[in-house]
């Protein structure tokens, strides 16, 4: 198979390489022979190859698998997902992207299968994402699908779209059961949580079904970096339910926004991911008091969480700013803050902002 690619250099527009078009969706199609129906019952995995994934890591690419429906697509069985930093990490390392359908789905009546690479959730402002084909015209008629910019599915090959002859690097795999040899996971997807306590952040993980794991790696990432690895878990590796957890230190003291996921190392080397779960940042100000309307000048009560640096400013209905109170560190507690640039201001409506470190707060206040 001759591998390729589209990519903006040859002009570009096809969803397997730049999305000028603004598509959707693509889809492989695929037909079991009845011959294999006394061998194969199930779907339970699929490999991919993508050719360029790049953009904000933590979106998530849908791998869906539908049945047919006179000759279009029918009804979704089952879905299962990856996040763009998985398929990162996999083109740097010129990998393919395995993945399974827990449990396997079942093959349906019509023989027939579409398994659809969703990627809707992408900006492509700032994302790409690019899968693999063989070259045009090397599969005819063609088995691609593609949902383009105006929500409709065409056939690479029907009028309307792209004339291609060709085939994705979209290669299922087929079981007599629902776990199949090649199944990354045997175990339910796991329950996965993260609270924070003051700057630490506690999470949690509770299994079941973990038969065939070697390991997990806890990954963080943050301002939208690559994800690194925080700590290494060894599995139980047994029947029943197990619980893990772990403490980050003083992660709030380094970053202010994260992110984490738990990948998860079967026996033979299989690598899956759980959710990404984000942790926001505390409000460094928990309650903002003030007279409204008020008279001379703008006196604001603030509860602080923590040390911060505030700064106040006011703005008329027009968007300019008409008073100015200089940037100060205040201590954590109920802290006093008197306008005094507010003094002259004419009688109306402004907006006053609220600038805590990183978060700004509006409200809209009237001077009597």
């Amino acid at each position: 198979m001759t591998l390729y690619t589209v990519r903006a250099a040859d002009g570009g527009g096809y969803n397997n390489g730049t999305n000028g078009y603004g598509d959707r969706q693509i889809a492989a199609f695929y037909q079991v022979d009845t011959a294999d129906l006394s061998t194969f019952n199930y779907v339970t995995d699929a490999r991919l190859q993508f050719a360029i994934a790049a953009g904000v890591i933590s979106k998530n690419v849908f791998i869906r698998l539908f049945d047919d429906a006179l000759g279009k697509r029918g009804v979704e069985l089952g879905n299962t997902q990856l996040p763009l930093s998985a398929l990162k990490e996999d083109v740097q390392n010129l990998k393919y992207t395995d993945i399974d359908f827990v449990p396997g789905i079942a093959i349906p009546a019509s023989r027939k299968l579409y398994i659809y690479v969703d990627y809707s959730q992408l900006s492509w402002s700032s994302d790409s994402l690019a899968l693999v084909s063989n070259k045009d015209p090397q599969t005819n008629p063609s088995n691609t699908w593609e949902m383009q910019g105006d929500g409709v599915w065409y056939h690479y090959t029907a009028p309307g779209s792209t004339y291609l002859r060709i085939s994705l690097v979209v290669l299922p795999y087929l079981s007599l059961d629902a776990v199949g040899c090649n199944q990354v996971l045997a175990l339910k997807l796991p329950i996965f949580n993260a609270s924070r306590s003051n700057n630490d952040v506690i999470l949690s993980c509770r299994i079941s079904g973990e038969i065939n794991m070697d390991h997990y790696e806890l990954e963080r990432v943050t301002d939208n970096s690559n994800f690194k690895t925080v700590t290494n878990i060894k599995s139980l590796n047994s029947f029943g339910e197990h619980s893990y957890s772990f403490i980050d230190k003083n992660a709030y003291g380094n970053f202010s926004m994260l992110q984490y996921r738990l990948k998860q190392f079967s026996n033979n080397g299989t690598v899956a991911y759980s959710r990404i779960i984000s942790i926001n940042p505390a409000p460094s100000v928990t309650a903002i008091i003030f007279a409204n309307p008020f008279k001379g000048a703008l006196r604001l009560q603030l509860n602080l969480a923590v040390a911060t640096t505030l700064a106040v400013n006011v703005y008329d209905l027009q968007g300019r700013r008409v008073a100015t109170e200089n940037v100060k560190t205040y201590s954590a507690a109920r802290t006093s803050i008197i306008s005094n640039s507010t003094q002259k201001l004419n009688s109306g409506v402004y907006i006053f902002e609220v600038i805590a470190g990183k978060q700004r707060q509006f409200y809209k206040v009237i001077k009597q």
